[in-house]
Protein backbone atom coordinates (compact mmCIF):
# COMPACT_ATOMS: atom_id res chain seq x y z
CA UNK A 1 0.00 0.00 0.00
CA UNK A 2 3.00 2.34 0.42
CA UNK A 3 4.66 1.57 -2.70
CA UNK A 4 1.00 2.50 -4.21
CA UNK A 5 0.91 5.94 -2.04
CA UNK A 6 4.31 7.04 -3.48
CA UNK A 7 3.93 5.91 -6.89
CA UNK A 8 0.31 8.10 -7.14
CA UNK A 9 2.94 10.82 -5.17
CA UNK A 10 5.21 10.52 -8.08
CA UNK A 11 2.91 10.43 -10.51
CA UNK A 12 0.96 13.16 -9.22
CA UNK A 13 4.53 15.01 -9.50
CA UNK A 14 5.35 13.93 -13.09
CA UNK A 15 1.71 15.16 -13.98
CA UNK A 16 2.63 18.89 -12.30
CA UNK A 17 5.47 19.25 -14.16
CA UNK A 18 4.45 17.96 -17.24
CA UNK A 19 1.38 20.64 -16.77
CA UNK A 20 3.56 23.65 -16.77
CA UNK A 21 2.75 24.68 -13.61
CA UNK A 22 5.87 23.84 -12.33
CA UNK A 23 7.77 24.15 -15.95
CA UNK A 24 6.13 27.98 -15.68
CA UNK A 25 9.08 28.63 -13.66
CA UNK A 26 12.60 29.46 -15.40
CA UNK A 27 14.89 28.63 -12.46
CA UNK A 28 16.44 25.37 -11.85
CA UNK A 29 15.09 22.13 -10.42
CA UNK A 30 15.63 22.01 -6.52
CA UNK A 31 17.49 18.53 -5.20
CA UNK A 32 14.22 17.41 -3.88
CA UNK A 33 12.93 17.57 -7.75
CA UNK A 34 15.54 16.23 -9.31
CA UNK A 35 15.71 13.38 -6.88
CA UNK A 36 11.89 13.11 -7.39
CA UNK A 37 12.78 13.41 -11.15
CA UNK A 38 15.96 10.25 -10.88
CA UNK A 39 12.94 8.02 -8.80
CA UNK A 40 10.54 9.09 -11.53
CA UNK A 41 12.86 7.72 -14.61
CA UNK A 42 14.02 4.96 -12.11
CA UNK A 43 10.45 4.05 -11.93
CA UNK A 44 9.69 4.05 -15.53
CA UNK A 45 12.06 1.45 -15.90
CA UNK A 46 11.16 -0.68 -13.27
CA UNK A 47 7.28 -0.86 -15.08
CA UNK A 48 8.92 -1.48 -18.50
CA UNK A 49 11.17 -4.53 -17.54
CA UNK A 50 7.87 -5.41 -15.12
CA UNK A 51 5.38 -4.94 -18.27
CA UNK A 52 8.03 -7.62 -20.59
CA UNK A 53 8.09 -9.85 -17.51
CA UNK A 54 4.12 -10.35 -16.93
CA UNK A 55 3.97 -10.51 -21.05
CA UNK A 56 6.49 -13.25 -21.37
CA UNK A 57 4.93 -15.17 -17.76
CA UNK A 58 1.80 -14.69 -19.69
CA UNK A 59 3.12 -17.11 -22.41
CA UNK A 60 4.18 -19.40 -20.47
CA UNK A 61 1.22 -20.00 -18.90
CA UNK A 62 -0.70 -20.22 -22.27
CA UNK A 63 2.00 -22.86 -23.32
CA UNK A 64 1.56 -24.62 -19.84
CA UNK A 65 -2.16 -24.71 -20.23
CA UNK A 66 -1.69 -26.20 -23.82
CA UNK A 67 0.39 -29.24 -23.15
CA UNK A 68 -2.16 -30.00 -20.19
CA UNK A 69 -5.07 -30.52 -22.55
CA UNK A 70 -2.85 -32.36 -24.71
CA UNK A 71 -2.01 -34.42 -21.75
CA UNK A 72 -5.50 -35.35 -21.32
CA UNK A 73 -5.75 -36.14 -24.73
CA UNK A 74 -3.04 -38.46 -25.12
CA UNK A 75 -4.32 -40.03 -21.49
CA UNK A 76 -8.24 -40.25 -23.14
CA UNK A 77 -6.24 -42.17 -26.65
CA UNK A 78 -4.56 -44.09 -24.22
CA UNK A 79 -7.52 -45.16 -22.92
CA UNK A 80 -9.00 -45.79 -26.34
CA UNK A 81 -5.40 -47.63 -27.63
CA UNK A 82 -6.15 -49.99 -24.02
CA UNK A 83 -9.80 -50.67 -24.31
CA UNK A 84 -9.15 -52.01 -28.21
CA UNK A 85 -6.28 -54.53 -26.89
CA UNK A 86 -8.56 -55.97 -23.93
CA UNK A 87 -11.46 -56.31 -26.29
CA UNK A 88 -8.95 -57.91 -28.88
CA UNK A 89 -7.72 -60.13 -26.19
CA UNK A 90 -11.69 -60.84 -24.93
CA UNK A 91 -12.43 -61.84 -29.03
CA UNK A 92 -8.78 -64.06 -28.95
CA UNK A 93 -10.70 -65.87 -25.81
CA UNK A 94 -14.21 -66.35 -27.23
CA UNK A 95 -12.74 -67.54 -31.07
CA UNK A 96 -10.80 -70.40 -28.85
CA UNK A 97 -13.73 -71.38 -26.62
CA UNK A 98 -15.90 -71.21 -29.91
CA UNK A 99 -13.12 -73.90 -31.43
CA UNK A 100 -12.73 -76.06 -28.48
CA UNK A 101 -15.94 -75.93 -26.34
CA UNK A 102 -18.52 -76.19 -29.21
CA UNK A 103 -19.51 -72.90 -30.26
CA UNK A 104 -19.14 -71.75 -26.03
CA UNK A 105 -18.32 -67.79 -26.06
CA UNK A 106 -17.35 -65.48 -22.73
CA UNK A 107 -17.33 -61.84 -23.77
CA UNK A 108 -19.35 -61.73 -27.12
CA UNK A 109 -19.55 -59.35 -30.10
CA UNK A 110 -17.30 -56.29 -28.58
CA UNK A 111 -18.01 -52.56 -30.07
CA UNK A 112 -14.89 -50.59 -30.12
CA UNK A 113 -14.59 -46.84 -27.98
CA UNK A 114 -14.96 -44.20 -29.60
CA UNK A 115 -12.25 -41.45 -29.09
CA UNK A 116 -13.89 -38.81 -30.76
CA UNK A 117 -11.02 -38.41 -33.52
CA UNK A 118 -8.69 -38.01 -30.43
CA UNK A 119 -5.74 -40.97 -31.31
CA UNK A 120 -6.04 -39.09 -35.19
CA UNK A 121 -5.44 -35.72 -33.74
CA UNK A 122 -1.63 -37.34 -32.83
CA UNK A 123 -1.37 -39.35 -36.07
CA UNK A 124 -1.86 -42.48 -33.92
CA UNK A 125 -3.74 -45.80 -35.38
CA UNK A 126 -6.20 -47.35 -33.56
CA UNK A 127 -5.98 -51.31 -34.37
CA UNK A 128 -9.40 -53.64 -33.43
CA UNK A 129 -6.80 -57.21 -35.22
CA UNK A 130 -6.71 -60.22 -33.22
CA UNK A 131 -5.06 -60.97 -31.56
CA UNK A 132 -3.84 -57.24 -30.74
CA UNK A 133 -0.49 -55.81 -30.99
CA UNK A 134 1.45 -53.31 -29.14
CA UNK A 135 1.95 -51.09 -31.90
CA UNK A 136 -0.55 -48.17 -30.76
CA UNK A 137 1.07 -47.86 -27.73
CA UNK A 138 4.85 -47.78 -29.09
CA UNK A 139 3.25 -44.77 -31.06
CA UNK A 140 1.98 -43.20 -27.72
CA UNK A 141 5.28 -43.49 -26.03
CA UNK A 142 6.95 -42.25 -29.38
CA UNK A 143 4.87 -39.17 -29.00
CA UNK A 144 5.98 -38.54 -25.62
CA UNK A 145 9.90 -39.72 -25.71
CA UNK A 146 10.63 -39.58 -29.39
CA UNK A 147 11.15 -37.50 -31.44
CA UNK A 148 8.18 -35.67 -32.20
CA UNK A 149 7.54 -31.71 -31.87
CA UNK A 150 5.11 -32.90 -28.77
CA UNK A 151 8.65 -34.61 -27.13
CA UNK A 152 10.28 -31.79 -27.99
CA UNK A 153 7.88 -29.00 -26.39
CA UNK A 154 7.46 -31.24 -23.61
CA UNK A 155 11.22 -31.09 -22.39
CA UNK A 156 11.46 -27.39 -22.99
Amino acid sequence: MKRFAVLALVTLAVALVASGTAGARTQALTPAEKNLQNQVNALSKKVTTLQKSVTALNKKVNDVGGLAQAAVFLDECSNAVTADALQGTWNVIDQIATATQAGKTYFGPQTPIDDKGICALFGISRSQVSPPTVAPYNALIGLVAGTSALSKRIAL
